[in-house]
């Protein structure tokens, strides 16, 4: 809130040789008494270094400086005060000569970086004091009126100059009369100035140069007639109540300032600020008609009647207190910027603002008001609500605020009372009831404190201007999510030796920017006893919704319905109806989700959802209607007998040549009856040495094994496993080296020979040779290159990790952002893993694997671990086409290790050939201008191949030739492929241009 006060106008005079002292000094309105924080300035001397300085008085401030005579002054304010309840101060600026007298304009502090500037006068020339005008207020009279002064030393030289009352005497141009005299009493007639004007008179001593030096002023009241005050007891009232700049009182013969002992009208139009009593005997109405120039105004009383002060017409500032009237209207005052109500006003209900236009303030800091409406204060920007009866759940029309401030309102029901205030910059929320709040609408948000309140989680991330915030003494609350990307050393605390943790015993995760995770710990170190987890991923760990769904699900084999003897649904994946994200079960079908208030409808989707009924077939849920939490169970009955077997190939380790390799084959049973059947797998004996199976295989012929098997319920998964030794790179005819593919074929049928999809009966593993190996790693099981008949079909991706710290991981969780320009993200189907999990994609493409509670080991022998799922690609995709993935894995809360990029090509390899012999290697790869192929038997061409399958370039060798250098030096950056033909045969190799 500004402050209104008198302005003193001089000017100055210079004298180069001397020297003395100035005056910076601030003082703060009065209509503001509540400090702790201190503002802060400079000051400059004729432009020089900057001084900063600060002051912790209650009110005012003041600093002296020493200065040369002509030396120019500039005083800066560089930030506000701050109320201890975070009301930002305003006051003036001003500089004061070493006779007290201001010298510079006053500026009053609507903005950080005002000044007010004055060029120091150091002149001997004496002081002009105890200015006085006999008869200020008669009218045009050939009466004359007598000026007065008394000033020190022994000048004798003086100016007297006449101006339009508030304008500058140092402008020429507002000189009305002046003269020059010799003494220090001047008498002068009044008709010497135009008629029914206000005046200031100024005098300055000489000191014999034609420099203005000081003036002291007095105003000329031309015109006027005597205020008629109606009672002593007013008098008296009045005279004690009427608060000066400075804080303090003016006495009734301060305010009668030609002491005659009545207090004219003219008189009364010098008043600016007043503090009003209302008694119930005492009318008050004639007075305040007289005193339409008050500016600011304190209001109390006893009286049970509304309080009128419509004659105020001019207020700008009022603070109501210990009112005894219910309400208040100010519709008529149309002036006002700022209105507080302060803590003893405990009976008024009602504050009308209605077209109050310049309304900026409202600070309700104790009161029953019951109900606000700023729809009709379009300037409005702080607003305090601490109040425990007020109905602040609609704020809309209220969009300039941008300070709010809400505490102790149990009535609070929601978010929405803050959601359309765009510009909102500081918000604090302190002893409320809320349980979540949500900050997303909130973009200019700098400030948040939400302290002593019932939050459980509070989420910064979308707020990327958020500078600071204070959550102590929050009990329930378990999780902070602030990752918005803004860097700081983390000291979100709004004073030193007060923390933001403070007294938050429940609080186990924050989420912030890696940059900023440090700094966070650090904060937390504050407090030895506190466990909670930082890091920078904002799904992992507690969640902070407020409700929960429960569940199971079962199925219903028997078809008797669904009871405890019944198999559950392992990982079914249970689908949001109005957005298409989900979550999953566990193995065990047990699922929990966690949901904030709103209305939620999910159902469990199946892979083939003609197979099965699902009852019921959604949940539909509204919180906070319903109780939390909330049990709902599902029961999936077949369909009829439907067989449907798959069949899929998984490495578990990786191929080395020379190594022993080991792999697992899933038989899963999709259908809805018992299967039986077989299947059997084959591979090349050249390259792969069968060492072991289990169960024990049928070995048909030199490259196919063969199992049998009974019984399989319907979504049981049944395993067998085999070991394959590899060749090494030097065996004399077929080698295995870096980037070659070992190839397994897997086929199963039913019994009956009655299988539904005959699609997932045949699976191809293309396993990619490698001599060493990242244990964190992704996987395309069909290999880098798919065809084009492929396209719309499951791909099957495989996620490893491994732990190789030196404590065991509690928790695992993989991040994967499908591409969905390439991957249809709802057709995702986990298949297998190592240890049990649950998958999620709650927003985006980004699909999540938890493995919560699994500790694993950091032994080499038990310290792996691997998720396994399929994902259908688009239909639109088109021969030529890649796609790529990559994965990230976090262990426990430690940072991310990123996974390979997995890049897969749609290529007709038919077009090019079968690979034949594996002795040819290329080198390097990635490569910028030439590859080199080399193989153990001579080479007779190398073909390179753009990914749309046309041929680039043929080169044919001749003569007994093991290695060529090809060149790049004509290929833009991409992924080719070239086909190498040796006596031998032929290999076709991926190869990525930089």
């Amino acid at each position: 809130m500004k402050g209104f006060f008198f302005i003193i106008a001089v000017s100055l005079f210079s004298l180069s040789s001397a020297q003395c002292t100035y005056k910076l000094k601030y003082q703060s309105s009065q209509i503001f008494t509540d400090r702790s924080n201190i503002p802060t300035y400079q000051y400059t001397i004729n432009s020089g270094q900057p001084q900063n300085i600060s002051g912790a008085a209650a009110n005012g401030y003041e600093h002296t400086i020493t200065v040369n005579d002509g030396d120019l002054i500039i005083f800066t304010l560089t930030s506000f005060g701050m109320d201890s309840d975070g009301t930002t101060q305003y006051g003036e600026l001003a500089i004061e000569d070493s006779d007290g007298i201001t010298v510079g304009q006053t500026v009053e502090l609507m903005k950080e970086g005002s000044n007010v500037t004055a060029v120091a006068s150091c002149t001997t020339c004496p002081v002009i004091t105890n200015l006085t005008l006999s008869r200020p207020t008669i009218s045009i009279s050939p009466y004359p009126n007598l000026l007065r002064w008394n000033a020190g030393g022994t000048e004798t030289q003086w100016e007297i100059v006449a101006v339009p009352y508030a304008t500058d005497v140092n402008d020429v141009m507002n000189t009305v009369w002046s003269t020059t005299v010799n003494t220090t009493t001047f008498e002068f007639t009044p008709n010497i100035l135009p008629d029914n004007e206000l005046y200031s008179i100024y005098v300055r001593a000489l000191c014999g140069t034609s420099s203005f030096s000081k003036f002291k002023l007095s105003k000329v009241l031309k015109s006027g007639t005597p205020a008629e005050i109606p009672s002593s007891a007013y008098d008296y009232s009045f005279s004690n109540q009427i608060v000066d700049r400075k804080g303090g009182y003016f006495e009734f013969e301060d305010l009668d300032i030609n002491h005659d002992n009545i207090i004219q009208e003219r008189e009364l139009n010098n008043v600016r600020s007043i503090s009003l009593d209302f008694k119930s005997s005492l009318n008050l109405t004639p007075i305040l008609t007289r005193l339409q120039s008050v500016e600011i105004a304190t209001i109390a009383g006893d009286q049970t009647t509304p309080v009128d002060i419509s004659q105020l017409i001019n207020l700008k500032g009022i603070s109501l207190k210990e009112l005894s009237s219910s309400s208040i209207d100010l519709t008529s005052n149309t002036f006002l910027q700022g209105i507080i109500i302060d803590y003893s006003a405990t009976s008024l209900t009602d504050v009308n603002t209605n077209g109050l236009n310049f309304l900026e303030v409202f600070m309700a800091l104790n009161s029953r008001i019951e109900t606000v409406d700023f729809s009709t204060n379009p300037l409005i920007r702080k607003v305090y609500l601490p109040v425990s009866f007020l109905d602040c759940n609609d704020l809309t029309g209220a969009n300039s605020i941008t300070f709010l401030r809400l505490s102790d309102n149990g009535s609070l029901l929601n978010t929405d009372v803050v959601s359309t205030l765009q510009n909102l910059e500081i918000l604090y929320l302190t002893s409320t009831s809320l349980l979540d709040f949500d900050l997303s609408s909130l973009p200019e948000l700098r400030e948040f404190r939400s302290t002593n309140s019932s939050l459980v989680a509070v989420n910064f991330n979308s707020n990327t201007k958020l500078e600071k915030y204070d959550l102590s003494d929050c009990d329930d609350l378990i999780a902070i999510y602030h990752r918005n990307g803004r860097f700081n050393d983390y000291n979100p605390n709004f004073s030193p030796g007060y923390f933001v943790f403070d007294d938050t015993p429940a609080l186990q995760y924050i989420c912030v920017d890696d940059f900023n995770v440090a700094s966070v710990n650090s904060e937390l170190a504050q407090f030895p006893v506190r466990t909670a987890v930082v890091n920078n991923d904002c799904s992992l760990g507690v969640d902070g919704a407020i409700n929960r769904v429960t569940g199971t699900v079962t199925l219903d084999s028997d078809l008797n319905g669904c009871d405890l003897v019944d198999p559950r649904f392992a990982h079914i994946k249970m689908e949001n109806i109005q957005n298409g994200t989900f979550f999953s079960a566990n193995s065990n079908g047990e699922y929990t989700l966690p949901l904030t208030n709103g209305v939620f409808n999910y159902a469990p989707v199946l892979e083939n959802p003609t197979y099965f009924n699902v009852s019921p077939n959604s949940l539909n849920v509204t919180f906070p209607t319903t109780a939390t939490p909330y049990n709902q169970d599902f029961c999936i009955t077949p369909l009829g007998s439907i067989e449907d077997l798959e069949i899929i190939i998984v490495p578990l380790n990786d191929a080395v040549p020379g190594f022993d390799a080991s792999y697992k084959v899933m038989i899963k049973n999709k259908g809805t009856v018992i299967q039986d059947g077989s299947f059997y797998i084959e591979y090349d004996p050249n390259y792969e040495t069968l060492v072991s199976t289990s169960p024990v295989a049928n070995i048909l012929s030199a490259n196919r094994l063969e199992w049998s098997f009974f019984g399989i319920e319907p979504f049981e998964v049944r395993n067998f496993e085999f070991v394959m030794n590899l060749n090494t790179p030097t065996d004399a005819v077929f080698p295995l080296n870096l980037g070659d593919n070992v190839d397994y074929l897997g086929i199963v049928s039913t019994s009956s020979g009655n299988d539904q999809m005959l699609t997932d009966n045949i699976f191809n593993l293309k396993q990619i040779v490698v001599n060493s190996f990242d244990p964190n790693d992704k996987t395309c099981l069909q290999g880098s290159v798919i065809e084009p008949s492929q396209i719309g079909d499951y791909i099957h991706y495989m996620i490893r990790f491994e732990n190789l710290g030196t404590a065991p991981a509690r928790n695992v969780i993989i991040t994967d952002q499908i591409d969905i320009t390439k991957f249809d993200l709802s057709s995702i189907v986990p298949m297998e893993s190592s240890h049990d999990y649950v998958f999620q994609n709650l927003s985006g493409n980004e699909i999540k694997f938890f493995f919560e509670n699994i500790n694993l080991d950091f032994n080499d022998a038990t310290n792996d671990g691997y998720v396994l799922f399929k994902i259908k690609t688009l239909t639109t995709l088109t021969e030529g086409d890649t796609f790529d993935n990559t994965a990230e894995i976090y262990f426990d809360f430690n940072f991310p290790i990123v996974t390979n990029t997995e890049t897969v090509t749609i290529m007709t390899t038919a077009s090019i050939g079968e690979t034949t012999d594996r002795s040819i290697s290329v080198y390097p790869n990635p490569a910028k201008d030439f590859i080199t192929v080399s193989s153990v038997n001579n080479l007779k061409s190398a073909t390179l191949i753009d990914v749309n399958g046309r041929t680039l370039s043929q080169t044919n060798f001749t003569g007994n030739t093991t290695e060529q250098r090809i060149s790049l030096e004509n290929l833009t950056s991409g992924v080719y492929f070239v086909t190498i033909q040796s006596d031998l045969g032929q290999k076709v190799e991926k190869v990525i241009v930089e």
